[in-house]
């Protein structure tokens, strides 16, 4: 067997400060993307409630003024269908 020189100690020693600090500054870099990537998800969500609620009362207010317009006796023209 070979005997462990103090210099391959100070070598093993080295190798592994230097991955516990890559480590530790990986999970730092790691963790504002994670934040912001929940805060830009959040955000999105928001947007879409937003959309969407804006787009339900938008096609109330369509059917009310159709519903209007032919209690008046005029003809409505069915509402094109939407693309998927």
């Amino acid at each position: 067997m070979s005997a462990v020189t103090p210099t391959g100690i100070v070598t093993a020693s080295s190798t592994l400060v230097l991955a516990v600090t890559a480590l530790i500054t990986a999970v730092k870099g790691v963790i504002p993307l994670l934040r912001t990537a929940r805060e830009t998800k959040a955000a999105v969500g928001e947007v879409h409630e937003l959309v969407n609620n804006r787009s339900d009362r938008q096609d109330a207010r369509i059917e009310q003024l159709e519903h209007g317009l032919r209690d008046a006796g005029s003809a409505v023209p069915d509402r094109p269908a939407l693309p998927e």
